[in-house]
C-alpha cells in the first residue's frame, strides 16, 4: 500500500470514512490505529492518502452512538450546514431544473427547512430536492398537480409554495415572444413572475437565440440579470462564444467570482 504509485493526474487519494457517527462503538475503536496511524492491521497506507470522515450530530435525529474521548481527540471537528448559494453554483452546473433554481432564489427560505423536533416529518434539504430533480427527469412526469409527492419528499409547506411558483411560472410572458420582440415585449414588474421568468430564460438559452435573450435581459433589473448570467454560462458554455452574452459576463463577473 505504502508503495503503490499515485495514478497520473492526481496527488493521492482521499479515504472518507462515511456515517462514522452511526458505527457502533466496537467498529469505532477498529479505527484507533486507522486514523492515527494510518495502519491497517500491519499494512501501511500510502504517505499520501488524507483521510476525513462524516456523520449526523446526536440532536438530528438520526441514529448516533457517542463517540470515545479516544476517537474525538484523533481528529479535528468541523461542523458543516447547507449552504444556498453553494447549492445554486453546483445545481446549475448539475444540470438541475432552472425552476428550483429560480425558486430558491425567491423563497430563500424553503431551501432547507430541518426541524430537529420532529425529525420524522418529511423537509426540505440538498439531498430532496435533488431526489425530486432526478424523479421527475427520470420519470418524465409533472408535479403540478402531484402535492402529495411533492410533500413527501420536501415537506407540506416548501411542496405548496414551490406549486404556486410553478403555476406563475406558467403567467411568465412566453419565451417564443421575447426572442421574437425581445426590444418591446414587456418586462414583468412582479417580483414572482420576474423569478419565474429567469428560470424559464436559462433553461431557454441557445447560440442561435442568445443574441435575442440578452436584449431582453438587459432590460431587466441588475439582480436579475445577475441570477441568469450565474446559471446560463454553466449549463451551455457555447453561449459564452457570443458577443452580447460575454459582454454580460464580464459585467458581472466580479460577482461571479465569489
Amino acid at each position: 500500500m505504502a508503495s503503490t504509485p499515485i495514478p497520473e493526474g492526481y496527488q493521492g487519494w482521499l479515504l472518507l470514512l462515511d456515517e462514522l457517527s452511526s458505527a457502533p462503538r466496537s467498529v469505532q475503536a477498529g479505527l484507533y490505529k486507522l486514523i492515527l496511524d494510518k495502519k491497517v492491521g500491519n499494512y501501511d497506507l500510502h504517505k499520501n492518502v488524507f483521510m476525513c470522515a462524516a456523520g449526523n450530530l446526536d440532536t438530528d435525529g438520526a441514529i448516533v452512538h457517542p463517540m470515545s474521548t479516544a476517537l474525538v481527540s484523533r481528529m479535528a471537528h468541523l461542523y458543516i450546514r447547507p449552504d444556498l448559494d453553494a447549492w445554486i453554483d453546483w445545481a446549475a452546473g448539475a444540470n438541475i431544473s432552472a425552476s428550483k433554481i429560480a425558486f430558491m432564489e425567491f423563497k430563500r427560505d424553503c431551501f432547507y427547512n430541518f426541524n430537529p423536533d420532529a425529525p420524522k416529518d418529511s423537509y426540505a434539504s440538498p439531498r430532496t430536492w435533488h431526489m425530486l430533480d432526478k424523479i421527475e427527469k427520470k420519470s418524465g412526469l409533472s408535479v403540478m398537480s402531484d402535492l402529495p409527492l411533492l410533500s413527501g419528499l420536501i415537506g407540506k409547506g416548501a411542496a405548496a409554495e414551490y406549486l404556486g411558483f410553478l403555476s406563475v411560472m406558467a403567467d411568465a410572458p412566453s419565451i417564443k415572444k421575447i426572442i421574437a420582440q425581445p426590444l418591446t415585449e414587456p418586462v414583468p414588474t412582479r417580483q414572482d413572475i420576474r423569478y419565474a421568468l429567469v428560470g424559464s430564460i436559462v433553461e431557454s438559452f441557445t447560440v442561435d437565440n442568445c443574441t435575442a435573450l440578452c436584449q431582453y435581459i438587459a432590460r431587466m433589473p441588475t439582480e436579475f440579470r445577475l441570477l441568469i448570467v450565474r446559471s446560463a454560462f454553466k449549463r451551455n458554455e457555447a453561449i459564452l462564444d457570443n458577443t452580447d452574452f460575454s459582454q454580460l459576463v464580464d459585467e458581472y463577473i466580479k460577482y461571479l467570482d465569489k
